[in-house]
């Protein structure tokens, strides 16, 4: 019983991690594009500034 039950978990626990990580990772790599209300208020100041050098460093 017990051998059953690890072939089932432990592959849904691999598969649970790797979606973890996959978000994880969008959201850290992706940050400078997310939306500013997305931040809390009092952030959203320090991020907009961040925003508007970025995208004056790309043009």
């Amino acid at each position: 019983m017990r051998s059953t039950e690890a072939s089932v978990l432990i592959p849904v626990a691999v598969i649970g991690e790797l979606i973890l990580w996959g978000a994880v990772l969008l959201m850290t790599g992706y940050r400078s594009v997310m939306p500013l209300w997305v931040y809390p208020s009092w952030l959203r100041p320090q991020r907009r500034a961040e925003r508007e050098r970025l995208r004056a460093n790309d043009h």
